[in-house]
């Protein structure tokens, strides 16, 4: 394994490779709250046939901490300039994204520039997604009871005036009722990190935005998953045209984890790679 880093607008974006490196390249990127760390053990796998590029995003594993709050937008430029650094264009590589990893896909995917081509559509071969976020799902009655409860505590800083209004938040964010209306892994955050968090997670894709991607990808899914539910990956596949879904018996969020050989066994079938 080697280590390497880019730096981009004052942030260190740290990647590890494992393999040949005249092999097909092959790029990882991980879900929120995790690191390139997870997908070690596949990489292992898969390092005899491909050159795997697995990224650290920036606030997460090795990169460094975000020094302001970034938008889901922020994460897919600073993601497209590391790709560009990479210099992939003179090959065609393969992208495997978990969890948040797919929300920055999907937004390469339904957003590119003009001026800036999504790079999914001229560097990437095959697509997979795994327990991908960023589909728009019905909020369960219970999160709508408890985003109307926040709402109302935040009311009347907006009747307030200007600084009388900000300081109310901040005294209201320091509260331990508020405190207590996070989840244990958003109280552990950085101011940076929270803003970031929130701005990412209402950040989501519709079937209207789905239906707009041509694209071939294969989604991989834990039957069991709970953090980003069959559900989404059902949506997925049938709204953007070329997608197909394989389900995972007995895995949950993290399939290429809970059920390695049999993840494995349907990448290595989806890339034609010897078992």
């Amino acid at each position: 394994m080697t280590t390497h880093s880019f730096d981009w607008n004052d942030h260190t974006l740290v990647w590890a490779e494992f393999g040949d490196p005249s092999a097909k390249p092959m790029i990882f990127l991980h879900g929120w709250g995790s690191s390139s760390a997870a997908f070690g053990p596949l990489a292992q796998r898969l390092k005899a046939h491909r050159r795997c590029i697995v990224l650290d995003f920036p606030g997460f594993g090795a990169s460094s901490a975000l020094q302001k709050p970034w938008t889901l937008q922020t994460y897919a430029e600073s993601t497209q300039a590391w790709l560009n650094h990479l210099d992939l264009a003179k090959e065609s590589a393969d992208l495997l994204v978990h969890s948040f990893g797919a929300r920055v896909l999907l937004w390469w995917l339904t957003q590119p520039s003009p001026s800036s081509p999504s790079p999914c559509t001229h560097l990437f071969d095959k697509i997979i997604i795994t327990g991908g976020a960023g589909v728009k799902l019905p909020k369960p009655l219970a999160v709508q009871a408890k985003l109307a409860f926040v709402n109302l505590l935040k009311a009347p800083s907006f009747l307030l005036p200007g600084p009388a209004g900000e300081a109310y938040l901040s005294s209201l964010r320091g509260s331990s009722l508020w405190k207590s209306l996070g989840s244990s892994d958003y109280k552990d955050l950085s101011p940076a990190m929270r803003q970031t968090f929130s701005s990412v997670v209402n950040t989501t894709f519709d079937r209207t935005a789905l239906q707009e991607i041509s694209r071939e990808m294969l989604l991989i899914w834990g039957e069991n998953d709970t953090a980003t539910p069959l559900k989404a990956a059902r949506i997925m596949e049938s709204s953007i045209k070329g997608a197909g879904l394989s389900v995972i018996k007995n895995a949950g969020h993290y399939p290429f984890l809970d059920k390695p050989k049999t993840f494995a066994a349907i990448l290595q079938s989806y890339l034609n790679l010897p078992a």
